[in-house]
Order: C-alpha cells, then sequence, then structure tokens
C-alpha cells in the first residue's frame, strides 16, 4: 500500500508537467504553396504570416506617378523565399476564424522578416520584431516603399469582409497564384 501511494503521489506531480508541455507551439513542416502575397499552405494548413501585413491583389503601390501590381510582386517575393526547400512555421496563435498565424523560417531564414523587408509591411500590434525592418525598408525606398504607399495592406483590417466575398473563389485564387509562381 504504501509503494501504491508512493506511485499514485508521483503521478500527480509528473500530470502538471506533461499539462504544461501540452501548451508547447504547434510546428508545421514540409514543401510550402504559395497561397497569396503572405499567406502558405503547409502540412495541409493554410497559413498567415505573423505579424506581417502584405498588399492585397488589386491594391495598387506607387512609384512617382505609376501604378504597379504589389500584391504579384509580394507573392513572387514570396515564392522565392519559400523555392523548394523545407519551410518550418511555428504556430503563434488562431483567431476567431480559425486562421493559423505563424512564424515561418526556411532554413535559418526568417520568411516574415524578409518579406517585410522586401514587400510588406509590419504590425506592431502582433510584434514589434519586424517594425526595425519595415523602417529600414522605408527609409531605403525599396518594396512598397518605392513609392507613397497611400493605403497601408488591409487583409488584416478587413478580413472578414475579403473572407466572405472570396469563399466561392477559393479555387480560383489558389489557380492565380499557381499561375503568379510560372510566370
Amino acid at each position: 500500500m504504501g509503494k501504491a501511494l508512493a506511485v499514485a503521489a508521483g503521478l500527480a506531480l509528473v500530470a502538471p508537467l506533461s499539462i504544461a508541455g501540452s501548451d508547447d507551439l504547434t510546428v508545421y513542416r514540409g514543401s510550402a504553396e504559395v497561397a497569396g502575397p503572405a499567406m502558405l499552405t503547409l502540412d495541409g494548413k493554410r497559413i498567415l504570416l505573423y505579424g506581417v501585413d502584405a498588399p492585397v491583389r488589386g491594391q495598387p503601390c506607387y512609384a512617382g506617378n505609376k501604378t504597379w501590381d504589389c500584391a504579384t510582386a509580394s507573392a513572387k517575393t514570396l515564392l522565392n523565399l519559400v523555392g523548394d526547400q523545407e519551410i518550418t512555421c511555428e504556430q503563434r496563435r488562431i483567431d476567431q476564424f480559425g486562421r493559423v498565424f505563424a512564424l515561418c523560417k526556411a532554413g535559418a531564414v526568417d520568411i516574415n522578416r524578409s518579406l517585410v523587408e522586401a514587400m510588406a509591411v509590419a504590425l506592431p500590434k502582433e510584434t514589434t520584431d519586424y517594425v526595425a525592418a519595415e523602417a529600414e525598408a522605408k527609409a531605403k525606398g525599396i518594396g512598397v516603399w518605392r513609392g507613397p504607399l497611400l493605403h497601408r495592406p488591409i487583409i488584416a483590417k478587413c478580413w472578414p469582409a475579403i473572407r466572405k466575398s472570396d469563399d466561392h473563389r477559393q479555387h480560383n485564387r489558389s489557380a492565380f497564384w499557381q499561375r503568379t509562381r510560372q510566370s
């Protein structure tokens, strides 16, 4: 009886440790497909880059008096970052719509940071990790900062409305980014 009590007490001490371990971040690994300017599909899961906001299709960017398609440029930049290498995404949060927001890496390269350095903006309300990278890109006048950015990307603020309007076009949007990848 004494041994059984000691074993039960030992299990009671170990149980909270395993529960604490269950709060570990979910990690997705494998080859990724670009599903949008700041969105990947990895391990069958749609993943948005945490702390990053990229232009949405149809949102113009400006360089001098000319407009250019910065959403496609952002998606192509993400394609180059992802390549055909293994991608690791550490989940940071899931929002009320079930979307996964994650920090993604290609080897040691922080994809989120690299995209902000080139073709996206930081979301300081999510994390301040990329604010300096955005300020540097803006100071150099590169990426979305080649000209005045009249409207910061809108996907984070307007996603529910975009999601409702695009639900029926989900397959076509994936096809769009596939065509973008080939060009």
